[in-house]
């Protein structure tokens, strides 16, 4: 779906700023993931770094719309905007979450959940942790949650809201 970043609506709540589009937020659906480093626990946070490739087609046009979405935040360039959002972030310096890789682009995402397994046929569950999940393949939904703020810096907050291995190296 292409999402014209200039109709995302966004609202402030405290030290945050919350994102969607035509009332519901904002998704994306991403196949054959690579996990290149494995989950890690950040400031009471789980921060999970996902590689996009460089040579697969759908995963450029993914990259293509987070650019485009991040380019906007940068830009403030969001249709509606009001003035206390303004205040928040500006004079503020912009962090992106899409950085470039040696295999195309890494996104760094947040999960809530840790405990990230796979259910062997006998329905045993096998956790997965930074020993064994770094390498792996999967598919995700990925959800902008919306724009986080601090006193110099701001960028966006994208979650993992699923999380389905396809392949364990």
């Amino acid at each position: 779906m292409l999402i014209p970043s200039k109709k995302i609506s966004l609202i402030l709540k405290k030290k945050f700023i919350v994102a969607s589009y035509l009332g519901k937020q904002i998704t994306f659906n991403i196949d054959n993931v690579n996990i290149p480093f494995g989950p890690e626990k950040y400031e009471r946070k789980y921060i999970l770094n996902i590689e996009l490739l460089q040579d697969n087609n759908e995963h450029h046009n993914f990259i293509s719309k987070f650019e485009s979405i991040e380019n906007d935040a940068k830009n403030m360039a969001f249709e509606n905007i009001n003035l206390n959002i303004i205040q928040n972030i500006k004079g503020k310096g912009f962090i992106p979450t899409v950085k470039q890789s040696l295999k195309g682009h890494i996104i760094r995402t947040h999960f809530d959940n840790p405990d990230i397994y796979v259910l062997k046929k006998d329905n045993e569950k096998l956790y997965l942790d930074e020993s064994n999940l770094k390498n792996t393949e999967c598919k995700i939904i990925l959800l902008l949650s919306g724009i986080w703020f601090t006193d110099n810096n701001f960028g966006l907050l994208w979650n993992i809201d699923d999380i389905q291995i396809k392949k364990i190296n």
